[in-house]
Formats: C-alpha cells, sequence, structure tokens
C-alpha cells in the first residue's frame, strides 16, 4: 500500500517548500539500500478518517473538512507528529473508479 507522509501544512507552506514522502509499506527489519530510506511511523493515538473520491483532486477539500473539523468537537488535539494517508485503491485499478484512502490524524487527549 502507498502512504503519503506529510511534513507540512500546504495551507501554510510555501509549495516551494512544501515536504511530503510517498511510501510503500515493508515488512518490519527491512534494510535500507543506497537509494531507499526506512522509515517508521510512530506509534500512538490516530484520528482516522475513510474515504471514498471519485476524483483525487477532491482530496485538499476531504482533508479540510476532516481537519479541522472533527477534531474541534472531539475531546482530542492534535500530536506532534506528521499526518498521513493511507492508499487502499487507486481510481484507474479500482472496478467503480474510486479512490479508497484512510486520511491519518496523529492527536492525544485534550490536557
Amino acid at each position: 500500500k502507498l502512504v503519503r507522509v506529510y511534513w507540512d501544512d500546504p495551507d501554510i507552506t510555501h509549495l516551494g517548500k512544501y515536504r511530503s514522502d510517498d511510501c510503500i509499506i515493508v515488512p518490519e527489519g527491512t534494510i535500507a539500500s543506497q537509494n531507499i530510506n526506512v522509515q517508521a511511523i510512530s506509534r500512538g493515538d490516530y484520528a482516522v478518517c475513510r474515504v471514498e473520491l471519485s476524483r483525487i483532486r477532491d482530496m485538499k477539500d476531504t482533508w479540510r473538512q476532516f481537519w479541522p473539523g472533527w477534531l474541534l468537537e472531539s475531546e482530542y488535539q492534535p500530536a506532534d507528529k506528521p499526518c498521513f494517508d493511507i492508499f487502499h485503491s487507486f481510481g484507474d485499478l479500482h472496478p467503480k473508479k474510486k479512490w479508497i484512502i484512510d486520511l491519518c490524524i496523529p492527536v492525544e487527549p485534550l490536557s
């Protein structure tokens, strides 16, 4: 599965400075090579919203609805870790042309 890790907020960070990593899930213990890095996503609590999109370009608006919409009504606050997506299907490869994606926000209880 593809995982996209976001290191910056696209609404704050200038497009030329925006950082994200496209990753694939590999078995634990996989060794990095000269051209490939291995990184671990931190354990912890995450708010997860599974979405089915007909158009991938709708993803930015979907993130804006989930963040901060859900968060403001919850008893959680963002944790100091990156957000990420997990892609379960890609529109071109899905029988109904759907993008099925989990949006994941690291959270911790309100202090």
